[in-house]
């Protein structure tokens, strides 16, 4: 989907990607242990989804490709983050509700019991995964700016995770925590609250001149 933020924003073009088909809509740890072949391939394609969107953006009359950023939002973030670190034509980036240590993040979002066996569990489901641990990779988007804003009652991002993603980037780079819980979807006024906390630490959007922003 393609379109453009309210006018407030400045003149901004937005183009919005979905996950693959094959990814499910929930972490379960059945599915990750069970389609972890299907999974892994459906997870590889993803950071090219945004490299793609950077390519269309940049050929676009309406869009200066020297100040394209790319935003993503919770279990988006460790994509968004490796496919940042390839490209240099992301000059800002905003990780919104994501973290590292992916690990940690499938525990927090396990719901068996008991609780113990949760983060075993997890650590052994994501061991095929760790090639998409954002942890690797955001040290490489640097000297472009990175922001991270998470919500401090997260129950699904964990602080530590967060943390260990955070430590991980290089300068420059900005850490804003809200008095929130994870991002839903039907929540607006959050939404919006995101968007403007976002967007205003990223240079690259200070002003009203053409911009491109993948999400």
């Amino acid at each position: 989907m393609i379109g453009r933020l309210p006018a407030e924003f400045g003149n901004v073009v937005v183009i919005a990607l979905d996950y693959p088909d094959e990814m499910p809509m929930a972490i379960q740890l059945r599915d990750v242990v069970t389609r972890q072949r299907e999974l892994q391939r459906a997870a590889s394609e993803i950071p090219s989804l945004f490299l793609m969107g950077a390519a269309y953006l940049a050929e676009r009359a309406d869009v200066d490709s020297s100040r394209i950023a790319l935003a993503a939002t919770s279990f988006a973030v460790p994509f968004a983050t490796i496919a940042a670190a390839a490209d240099e034509r992301f000059k800002n980036v905003a990780l919104i509700y994501g973290a590292g240590d992916l690990s940690r993040v499938l525990a927090a979002n396990l719901s068996i019991k008991p609780e113990f066996l949760r983060g075993p569990g997890a650590w052994l489901a994501m061991q095929p995964f760790s090639a998409f641990g954002p942890e690797r990779f955001i040290a490489r988007i640097a000297p472009r700016p990175v922001i991270m804003v998470n919500g401090i009652d997260d129950p699904q991002m964990p602080v530590e995770a967060v943390n260990a993603l955070f430590e991980s980037a290089r300068a420059p780079k900005a850490q804003v925590w809200m008095r929130t819980g994870h991002l839903l979807p039907t929540d607006s006024a959050l939404i919006r609250t995101l968007v403007d906390t976002a967007l205003t630490r990223m240079p690259v959007l200070d002003d009203s001149l053409s911009s491109g922003s993948c999400q």
